[in-house]
C-alpha cells in the first residue's frame, strides 16, 4: 500500500486476515481494515490487488466471485501467485518453494487458470491477462535451498552464483516461451 502511495494512487485500502500484519502496515501510516465486511461497507473498488494471496485460500473460486461484487464497472483484480509451471519448478521438483506445504493450499499453472475462468461461478469476469514474472526468481531460488548443505558457508556462497546465473538463463527462456516465470500474474476484469 505504501509503494502504491508513493507511485501516486489514491483512496487506498487493505485488509489481511492476520492481525500482526494488518498491525504491521498500520505502523508504517497504511490504512487497513480489520475485516472483509468493512471494505464491503466501503462501497465498491477500482482494483483489488491479491498478492500471493489466493495460494493460502480454502476456496478461491468462491473469494475471486465474492470479490469481484466489490468491483466498479471495468474494475479490476490482480492476482500474483507462484506458478506451479514454472522453470525453476521443473528444475528443482519437490525441493521448490512455491509448494510450501501446509501453507500453500492451492498452486495453480496458466493453463489452471484458464479452466478456472471457465467456472460458471466466475462466467462474469474476462481474462485480461495471464502471464508469467520473473519478479520472485531470487527468493523462490534462496528459500528453495534453505533445509539443503547449500545454506551456509562455501555452499551459500555457490548457490548465490547459481542464481545469478540462472536467472539470466531462466528469464531468457521465460521470454521464449512464455509461461515459465516464478509467479503468474493474472488480472481479471468485470464488465
Amino acid at each position: 500500500l505504501n509503494e502504491l502511495s508513493v507511485a501516486g494512487f489514491k483512496n487506498l485500502t487493505g485488509y489481511d486476515f492476520d492481525q500482526k500484519a494488518r498491525e504491521a502496515a498500520r505502523s508504517s501510516g497504511a490504512h487497513v481494515v480489520d475485516d472483509e465486511d468493512e471494505l464491503t461497507a466501503m462501497g465498491s473498488f477500482d482494483v483489488i490487488t491479491m498478492n500471493h494471496v489466493i495460494e493460502h485460500l480454502v476456496d478461491p473460486i468462491t473469494s475471486l466471485s465474492r470479490l469481484s461484487c466489490l468491483l466498479n464497472p471495468g474494475g479490476r483484480i490482480i492476482n500474483r501467485t507462484p506458478n506451479a509451471r514454472s522453470a525453476l519448478s521443473r528444475v528443482l521438483g519437490a525441493a521448490w518453494r512455491g509448494w510450501e506445504t501446509p501453507r500453500h493450499l492451492h498452486v495453480f499453472t496458466p493453463k489452471s487458470i484458464d479452466k478456472i475462468m471457465l467456472l460458471p461461478e466466475l462466467a462474469h469476469l474476462i481474462t485480461s491477462r495471464v502471464g508469467t514474472s520473473n519478479a520472485m526468481f531470487f527468493g523462490m531460488f534462496h528459500e528453495s535451498f534453505r533445509h539443503l548443505v547449500w545454506a551456509s558457508g562455501g555452499g551459500k556462497i555457490v548457490r548465490h552464483l547459481l542464481a545469478f546465473s540462472s536467472f539470466g538463463i531462466l528469464s531468457l527462456i521465460n521470454y521464449a516461451h512464455e509461461g515459465l516465470g516464478e509467479e503468474l500474474v493474472v488480472e481479471l476484469r468485470i464488465e
